[in-house]
């Protein structure tokens, strides 16, 4: 794991390497970051790499040789550490991109739902203001009529002996026509008996008369 940069010793520049090339510079700047278990091994590279990697490869001592791939499998691990930790950024960065875009569509789905549930409510605040209206409307309408009832009912009282005059007079006409109507009614009736009467007298006169011319008949 790497260490914090609080935590990294010191770098060790021999005296006489005082002045390295910027690639030495840069190998042992990897190297004091590296992430070496033992603190002795680390100084140790720190102390041997400017020393070895200035020296031709035939110049080597085999112990400097070794110290050469020590270094180089240090930078290999130094060098796979940092391409992991690339390869894990490169993926919380598709994930946060991937999250990002997720984050996008909840947004704009969000956002039509949003504007479908305004939709809605305007209808309904339309929809409400209207039956508002109507109730407004349904109100007036029944201060006057109540008003008019009000108005009804003093006319009816002011009027009501009025109309039980009329009512008495009128309950006493039609009394007066039901007499005046029977009295005829009684007349016709006796006259049509008496005109039956008569029709049956001269029915039995007619009879006897006919009787008689043929009695007269037979006897001549």
């Amino acid at each position: 794991m790497k260490r914090p940069s609080s935590c990294l010793r010191p770098k060790v520049e021999p005296a006489s390497f005082s002045s390295w090339s910027p690639a030495i510079s840069a190998i042992v700047d990897t190297l004091n970051i590296a992430n070496i278990k033992e603190e002795s091994v680390k100084d140790m590279l720190l102390t041997q790499a400017p020393i070895c990697l200035t020296k031709r490869k035939e110049d080597r001592h085999p112990f400097e040789e070794s110290m050469v791939e020590m270094i180089g499998s240090t930078l290999d691990s130094v060098r796979q550490e940092i391409k992991d930790q690339i390869a894990s950024i490169d993926t919380k960065l598709a994930s946060a991109d991937s999250e990002r875009e997720q984050a996008r569509l909840d947004v704009s789905d969000a956002e039509l739902a949003h504007q479908k549930a305004q939709q809605l409510y305007d209808d309904k605040q339309k929809e409400f203001e209207k039956a508002q209206e109507a109730v407004n409307d349904a109100e007036e309408a029944l201060v006057k009529a109540k008003r008019t009832e009000k108005v009804a009912c003093i006319v009816l009282e002011a009027y009501q002996p009025r109309l039980d005059a009329v009512k008495e007079k009128r309950l006493h006409l039609a009394e007066e026509l039901k007499h005046f109507i029977s009295g005829p009614l009684e007349v016709f009736a006796k006259l049509k008996d008496r005109i039956h009467t008569n029709n049956m007298a001269c029915s039995e006169k007619m009879t006897a008369v006919k009787k008689a011319k043929l009695k007269l008949q037979d006897a001549d």
